[in-house]
């Protein structure tokens, strides 16, 4: 059997010192492992790959550059290969500074003339660049069907909030007209006044849909971000629970946008009532700031689109509560027209904020953690 085994190495030596040169032009990993599995030899781009001088594999077991959740599947291709089988398989492999990395393993049997295999050889194909581009390809067919979406929805909404305004101006106008004609203390006039009331909040959903269609008229004009945040204050704090306090952290120096100052008063309300809703019936605390940042990554995107905002300097409205968090499936479609959690809620609000913030070419930030708050930031392209 040491007879053998000494053969074996002997004829290992052979074909490695004959193929060496050949192997080192290779442009991928090729390690020569014994039937003992240990590492005997390995070609020269195995140091830029693994990051170490590859003498130092040698006689190290070859599963010990295998990810450890991945060793035992990785011996049981070996032990096949040793016994004679041509094996493909994907693993995830580490280098020496213990990063993974995805790879393909191509391993046959060295088999000498009478037909037994004294090792085996294997050819190892790096994929990251391969796994990048195939999750690059899926964003971008994922980006694609969400604008598609995004665009169909947008047209449908416009479509009906138009539609819709033209039939509650006709309602409101007629209640109007009747209420002239029946005694002000009239259980009738009380019906009436019901009826105007709910065409009015009919007619504020009207606007939430138009504004996530982006069909609202706008006029774009230089607006500080913290003189409206001031001159809000009283108007937010009516607009939510007694219990929750709002905290204002301005930036110090005032930022100007270019934006349609009813717009940005509306991306402020929505904002703060969902955070409030977040809290509620709680008592909790809501932080509001602003600042001014360069941004160069993706860290604000378009929701839906997952479309990150082009490099530049963008003033930054950040709403933040205390409340319950969301969880991931909830954060995927926070900002879906009429998706709500509340069972009050019409699941416009911050559908509008979409709206708006891609017309005014924009972008969202939303971190959350179930049991822990939320944090949604809008930045808009600081005026010039």
């Amino acid at each position: 059997m040491a007879s053998r085994e000494i053969t074996h190495q002997y004829q290992l030596a052979a074909h490695i010192r004959q193929q060496a040169l050949a192997l080192d032009m290779i442009g991928q990993v090729v390690c020569v492992i014994d039937t003992a599995g240990l590492i005997r030899y390995c070609n020269q781009i195995t140091d830029q790959i693994y990051g170490m001088p590859r003498e130092l594999l040698y006689g190290q077991p070859a599963m010990n550059i295998a990810d450890e959740h991945n060793r035992n599947h990785g011996l049981l291709v070996l032990a096949e290969v040793i016994g004679g089988a041509t094996r493909s398989v994907e693993l995830q492999l580490r280098r020496s500074d213990q990063s993974s990395y995805p790879a393909r393993i191509d391993a046959a049997p060295l088999v000498d003339a009478q037909g037994r295999v004294y090792g085996v050889v294997s050819v190892i194909t790096d994929l990251t660049k391969e796994r990048q581009g195939e999750a690059e390809r899926l964003q971008l067919e994922r980006s694609l069907l969400a604008s598609q979406r995004l665009e169909s929805m947008s047209i449908l909404a416009g479509g009906a909030a138009h539609d819709f305004n033209n039939l509650l101006v006709t309602i409101l106008g007629n209640t109007e007209l009747a209420l002239m004609d029946v005694p002000a203390h009239s259980p009738i006039a009380a019906n009436l006044r019901d009826i105007k009331y709910a065409t009015k909040r009919a007619a504020e959903l009207a606007q939430q849909m138009l504004a996530y269609a982006g069909s609202k008229m706008v006029k774009i004009e230089p607006v500080s971000i913290n003189t409206v945040l001031r001159e809000m204050s009283n108007l937010l704090r009516t607009a939510i629970s007694s219990k929750i306090v709002i905290e204002h952290q301005l930036n110090d120096d005032e930022i100007t946008i270019a934006a349609d100052v009813t717009h940005l008063r509306q991306i402020i309300m929505n904002l703060v009532i969902n955070a409030a809703d977040a809290i509620s019936p709680e008592s909790g605390r809501i932080s509001l700031r602003t600042s001014l940042e360069m941004i160069d990554d993706a860290s604000f995107i378009l929701p839906q689109t997952g479309t990150p905002v082009k490099a530049g300097s963008y003033a930054i409205i950040e709403v933040r509560d205390t409340g319950h968090g969301m969880s991931p499936e909830v954060m995927a479609h926070i900002f879906d027209p009429f998706f709500t959690t509340k069972p009050s809620g019409h699941g416009l609000g911050l559908a509008a904020v979409i709206g708006i913030v891609r017309q005014h070419h924009g972008g969202i930030r939303m971190r959350s953690t179930a049991g822990a708050g939320t944090s949604i930031a809008v930045c808009l392209p600081a005026a010039l």
